[in-house]
């Protein structure tokens, strides 16, 4: 009994003295009226988010639908778009007596010093696929590493590093964020983004991105990345053409943009850059010239590329790329 009563007492005597210290208190703040504003057409992605027809425009709608946290639908719809992924090989027609023949054919023009660049860089691409293995030949003698180490101790030799993202994708962003601070203590203090607006020329002094910063950044775990970016003390560039063209021309457009607002000014500071689908890629033809290609040109450098996009679960696994599924089924995903 006794000990219940001790209890009793010390129970009134702490929110007594709570009470005291509370009163002695001086509040130097005041609460004001909470007002409601209504704007109208605030956000016009989320109307259009609300009467969307998932019959159609599939690429608009899995980005639309990620801006909203609506992943499955995002998938769904990205899933729709995709065609069924195939082995890279299986569409090259051979007509050489043998594939030694054919290899030893495109090595004899890597070695030839008066071979035109781009037939080396052609020559460069068919020898990687001819090499490469199939997905389960190669899950044979492949083991599971984490993503995040293995491209960090890598970025550490290279000026730029690019990576891609699937713009409906958020997760591809909230990885891409996840290598910030680890480049940065590799010398990376430039952060190049495709979506990012010419017109937001506050966002450092701001410190996080607004709705006219860009387009992809309305995705939440866009404007995280944003953020932390900004609060490592990454210098963020706008590179996107402003020019009313497309394909190569836009891809060099955006190149040259990088290259001047970076390496022409500081050539120490490291490079991440952050794209969409194809434009990282360090190999083009007649028809496109990607912007990591041209990009290469422009530097006399290699570069360090990492591709997100194609490694992607969608809903269809048949359109999941093979490397994937084999990596899925060994449970490494």
């Amino acid at each position: 009994m006794k000990t219940v009563k001790s209890l009793q007492l010390i129970y009134f005597i702490i929110p007594l003295t709570l009470c005291l210290v509370n009163c002695n208190q001086k509040n130097d703040f005041e609460f004001s009226e909470i007002r409601l504003n209504r704007i109208e057409n605030f956000d016009s992605n989320f109307v259009n988010y609300c009467n969307l027809n998932l019959n159609t425009n599939f690429e608009s709608n899995a980005v639309i639908c990620s801006f909203y946290g609506d992943y499955l639908n995002s998938i769904d719809q990205a899933t729709k778009r995709k065609s069924i992924s195939n082995n890279p090989r299986e569409s090259i027609v051979i007509h050489s007596p043998s594939n030694d023949d054919l290899i030893n054919s495109l090595e004899s023009i890597l070695q030839d010093k008066g071979a035109e660049e781009d037939d080396k860089i052609a020559a460069k691409t068919m020898l990687g696929l001819l090499n490469t293995p199939d997905a389960k030949d190669l899950m044979i003698k492949a083991k599971s590493i984490p993503a995040k180490d293995f491209i960090t101790k890598k970025s550490k030799d290279y000026h730029f590093t690019l990576i891609n993202e699937a713009h409906w994708n958020s997760q591809h962003r909230s990885f891409t964020k996840s290598l910030l601070k680890p480049l940065w203590d590799y010398g990376y203090r430039y952060l190049a983004l495709e979506t990012l607006s010419h017109e937001d020329t506050l966002i450092h002094e701001r410190g996080y991105p607004v709705t006219s910063t860009g387009y992809y950044t309305k995705d939440s775990n866009f404007g995280n990345l944003v953020r932390e970016a900004l609060r490592i003390g990454y210098k963020l560039i706008p590179y996107e053409t402003q020019n009313n063209v497309d394909g190569t021309l836009r891809d060099r457009d955006q190149a040259m943009t990088i290259v001047t607002e970076t390496f022409e000014k500081d050539t120490i500071g490291k490079v991440l850059i952050y794209a969409g689908y194809s434009h990282i890629n360090e190999t083009g033809d007649a028809n496109y010239e990607p912007m990591g290609y041209q990009l290469k040109k422009l530097i006399s450098q290699d570069i360090l590329t990492i591709d997100q996009e194609s490694m992607t679960a969608y809903t269809d696994v048949s359109k999941q790329h093979d490397y994937y599924r084999e990596s899925d089924k060994k449970s490494w995903i």
